[in-house]
């Protein structure tokens, strides 16, 4: 380590810090794909350079998705495309649609041992899979029966004046719910931008339907922002982006104070009356995992919001709490995430405190690590895990000094060891290949676990000098979980930039301490 490298490193964060906004995600195959569907009055593409995106990001196997292969994403970002090159007449479509015909029959039955499912993916797969049968697509239709089910479980959680009488998540996934709700009903939920559930393959397929101006300036917007013709998978999300990059640099001491206030600003108002945040402003439904973390980033930067903690339990269920209303799966990261939040204050929720640490304890696998329903890496969840049950309020009571119950600390050496196992020779994490954003979350889970199980010193040195030259990746892997997997940059930039930091000071600490010896 040189002396100048945490100057730099401070540096790097306060330019990050600087350039929060509307968030900033990659484009993707499965948006991309619902984009190019869409055609003028001649029958013309009305976005050409989306048609051209799919030809140029087909993978040599035939399939579309993310640059790691995750079965429910390729599947379903496979599916999205070939539907989008059916009423071609290119060459390149039609060899295009014969390599992904063949790779949908090696591989139809991957997706059973994926161990996550895409978001709506019990919807999307099926509704796809009906829309190539019409357009006389041979495939496996026989490998999806399963699929049918889970949509008609899934549809039955549902209220059935839920979609008519109030927004639900079920409009970010407009595009496959085929006649349960027509699109054209969509237009008194349709957000000031124009947009449905900021996400675009639903207000492509609703423009489809009305024509409304307004979706199409949505749509334009996000095609003018992405020249290269890929569309993301949501946007805007400045909530997201703005809580989760402030909580992260500011675990690691680098959150560039002066530069953050206007955005924490900005997130106190966000919670509003309501004490409720969701992704964007602009989202019409509120979750338990923004609110929180929105919570946790106040919390921890001093805002006064500990009172108005309450307006969480409107999140709570009977073993848990949910991510959003009618979820057919519980989200183990939002739920250590209300964990972290009310741990501010455990002289007022401790029944809630319990119930999750119950709930947490079930999830856990063998080896004491976990898996989420928003992030393909397991080191994402057990990260979020780790915070919650080895963070401040266990070592000191709650952080805003009030005495209250806490369940005893939760004994993670099992999970120290399997952190500790993970690291491969090069110093990264993270499987098939290491990550820079997987490295992240093990440095900063192994920062939050040393003060009760001390790490090797050379598991940051390794880490670190890892970060140091892959921080920057500029095309780091897809593992966010949406309806296909995603990268929001700011984010993924954060969690590096705050492990980088945490493992150079770590490192300096062990060779100071090596000196003295």
């Amino acid at each position: 380590m040189t002396y100048e490298e945490p100057d730099r490193l401070a540096h790097r964060a306060t330019v990050l810090v600087d350039g929060l906004g509307d968030g900033s995600i990659r484009p993707i195959a499965y948006s991309t794909s619902f984009v190019a569907r869409l055609h003028r009055p001649d029958g013309s593409p009305l976005f050409p350079g989306a048609l051209d995106w799919l030809r140029r990001h087909q993978w040599p196997d035939g399939s579309w998705g993310g640059a790691v292969p995750q079965p429910p994403d390729r599947l379903v970002s496979t599916l999205a495309a070939l539907l989008a090159l059916a009423g071609s007449a290119e060459d390149w479509a039609r060899q295009a649609i014969e390599s992904a015909t063949g790779y949908l029959w090696r591989h139809a039955a991957d997706w059973r041992d994926a161990g996550y499912e895409t978001i709506a993916f019990e919807l999307a797969v099926p509704h796809l899979l009906a829309e190539a049968r019409r357009a006389g697509l041979r495939l496996p239709y026989a490998e999806f029966g399963d699929l049918d089910r889970m949509r008609a479980d899934k549809l039955d959680r549902i209220p059935p004046d839920a979609l008519r009488t109030r927004p639900t998540t079920l409009l970010y996934s407009l595009e496959v719910l085929g006649d349960v709700f027509a699109p054209g009903l969509a237009g008194r939920f349709r957000s000031g931008n124009g947009s449905l559930g900021n996400s675009p393959s639903a207000t492509a397929a609703y423009w489809a339907a009305t024509g409304d101006p307004a979706a199409l300036r949505y749509l334009e917007r996000l095609v003018d922002a992405n020249p290269d013709g890929g569309v993301p998978e949501v946007w805007p999300v400045a909530t997201f982006e703005t809580a989760w990059a402030v909580y992260l640099l500011n675990r690691a001491k680098l959150l560039p104070v002066t530069a953050a206030r206007p955005h924490l600003d900005r997130l106190h108002r966000i919670l509003g009356d309501t004490g409720l945040a969701a992704i964007d402003p602009s989202f019409p439904v509120p979750d338990s995992d923004d609110t929180a973390m929105v919570y946790n980033a106040l919390l921890d930067t001093g805002y006064p919001v500990a009172g108005l903690l309450d307006h969480l339990l409107v999140f709570e269920s009977e073993s848990c709490f949910r991510t959003f209303p009618y979820e057919r799966v519980a989200s183990v990261s939002a739920n250590a995430r209300v964990y972290e939040a009310f741990a501010h204050r455990p002289d007022r929720y401790p029944g809630q405190l319990a119930k999750i640490l119950d709930y947490l304890r079930g999830e856990r696998q063998d080896g004491g690590w976990w898996r989420d329903k928003w992030h393909a890496s397991a080191y994402y969840a057990t990260a979020q895990v780790v915070f919650a049950l080895a963070g401040p309020a266990h070592r000191s009571g709650s952080a805003d000094g009030v005495d209250g119950w806490l369940p005893p600390p939760e004994p993670l050496a099992d999970t120290w060891r399997w952190l500790v196992g993970g690291q491969r020779a090069d110093g990264s994490w993270g499987e098939p290949a290491g990550t820079a954003e997987e490295t992240a979350y093990a440095v900063l889970a192994l920062d939050a676990l040393d003060h009760r199980h001390p790490v090797p010193p050379q598991v940051f040195e390794l880490a670190g000098a890892y970060l140091r030259e892959h921080v920057d990746d500029a095309d780091p892997p897809e593992l966010w979980i949406g309806k296909g997997l995603y990268t929001p940059d700011a984010v993924v930039r954060a969690a590096a930039l705050a492990a980088c930091a945490v493992a150079v000071r770590r490192t300096a600490a062990g060779h100071l301490v090596g000196s003295a010896e």
